[in-house]
C-alpha cells in the first residue's frame, strides 16, 4: 500500500485543494521491483481503478495497474547536483 499526497484545482471555491489517495500495488511481476520508484518529491504516474474509500482516513482506494516516473529517475534533491555536471550539459541535444 502506498499512500500519495494529490494537488487539485477546485472550480467552486477556486483554490488549489490537496488530498491523499491510497494505491495498492499488488504482486504481479510487472509491479514486483516499483517500491524503489516511491520517494518524497518525485512526480509518478500510476494508473489504476477506484475500489473503494477509506472512511476512517478519507482516502480513495484504488487497484494499482501500471506505475511510471514520466520525470525521470532522479528526485528533486538530486537535481542540483546534475545541473553542475558539465560533460552530461554537453551531451544534451539543444530544444530538448
Amino acid at each position: 500500500m502506498v499512500t500519495v499526497q494529490h494537488t487539485d484545482y477546485d472550480p467552486l471555491t477556486k483554490q488549489q485543494v490537496q488530498f491523499k489517495t491510497q494505491y495498492k500495488i499488488g504482486g504481479q511481476n510487472i509491479l514486483a521491483n516499483t517500491f524503489g520508484l516511491f520517494q518524497i518529491g518525485r512526480e509518478v504516474l500510476i494508473s489504476g481503478n477506484i475500489c473503494g474509500y477509506g472512511q476512517e482516513a478519507f482516502m480513495w482506494i484504488v487497484n494499482a495497474l501500471s506505475v511510471s516516473i514520466p520525470s525521470g529517475h532522479q528526485t528533486n534533491t538530486l537535481s542540483s547536483n546534475i545541473k553542475s555536471n558539465n560533460n552530461a550539459a554537453m551531451r544534451r541535444r539543444p530544444g530538448l
